[in-house]
């Protein structure tokens, strides 16, 4: 369910960042050069942000697994 919301995510800031770099300014001089490279530097971290969250997510089985794992190891801790 995350890793869906990560890619949709990912869709919209490529989607926004396409339709906005035409319009966009970044060798002009001023506050509209300067909104320009504030603009895109804060897509860019936006995107990076999303696609580490996709990349680095585990898979609801994975994530499943390792609870089994810790339960397991607690309740053979506990048996002595």
């Amino acid at each position: 369910m995350k890793r869906t919301r990560y890619l949709l995510c990912l869709l919209g800031t490529i989607a926004m960042f396409v339709f906005a770099l035409p319009r966009l300014a970044p060798g002009a001089e001023g506050l509209g050069g300067l909104f320009s490279l504030l603009w895109i530097s804060f897509c860019l971290i936006v995107f990076a942000g999303n696609l580490a969250a996709f990349l680095f997510t585990a898979k609801d089985g994975e994530k499943k697994q390792a609870k089994r794992t810790v339960v397991t190891k607690k309740r053979a801790y506990a048996r002595g």
